[in-house]
């Protein structure tokens, strides 16, 4: 009776240990042909890498480099007075936002706070009279003396790499692609913040 007990016991824990392990397979993904838990992290930070640097790219385009033609991208004033409050109303299709609202959002869903603010904030091509833009009656407001440093921004495709330094910090690098050689390496962080979100340490 005892080896039979023995035999039955040994039969229901060799069961239970062969349902633990394919219960592991399939929730932690360890199977064959199916890529590790630290493969899927990787391609999911680095898909999150390649959403920043393009988003970077947008802000910079926007404060930075755009240029715009006070005749042909602004909306006249009533009148055909001078403008005010020192800030012209866009036309509708200029940029790829319609609201101040919205280039502010992509602003603070790139970079850390305090890097959004100074971006949002930053009065250096304007003169000192102003951020570059301001809501103006639910438009996009562009100030009057803002200039655009008209530097030539690389459109193509950057070569990424990843640096895991810990779960709240991934370091960018961004290279030039082989056809190019004429601009040098870039790099920042990558800053998990409380909400969940990852943003970029500085601009690039």
């Amino acid at each position: 009776m005892n080896s039979k007990r023995g035999s039955i016991i040994t039969i229901i824990v060799a069961a239970l240990a062969f349902f633990a392990v394919i219960f592991m397979v399939i929730t932690l993904g360890f199977g064959i042909g199916n890529p590790s838990y630290d493969d899927k992290l990787s391609d999911e930070m680095y898909d999150t890498a390649k959403r920043l640097v393009r988003d970077n790219y947008t802000v910079l385009r926007l404060f930075n480099a755009i240029e715009f033609d006070k005749d042909a991208h602004f909306e006249i004033e009533p009148y055909g007075n001078p403008t005010e409050d020192g800030y012209y109303t866009l036309k509708s299709g200029v940029v790829e936002f319609d609201t101040v609202d919205e280039i502010f959002e992509l602003v603070d869903n790139t970079f850390v706070e305090d890097v959004a603010y100074t971006i949002k904030n930053d009065e250096s091509l304007t003169g000192g009279t102003g951020p570059i833009y301001k809501d103006r009656d639910g438009r996009i407001g562009i100030n009057a003396n803002f200039r655009s440093t008209q530097n030539e921004l690389i459109t193509d495709a950057a070569v990424i790499s990843l640096t895991f330094v810990s779960d709240e910090i991934i370091t960018i690098t961004l290279s030039p692609p082989l056809y190019r050689s004429f601009f040098w390496e870039r790099e920042t962080n990558m800053i998990k913040g409380t909400d969940g979100v990852w943003r970029l340490e500085n601009i690039i």
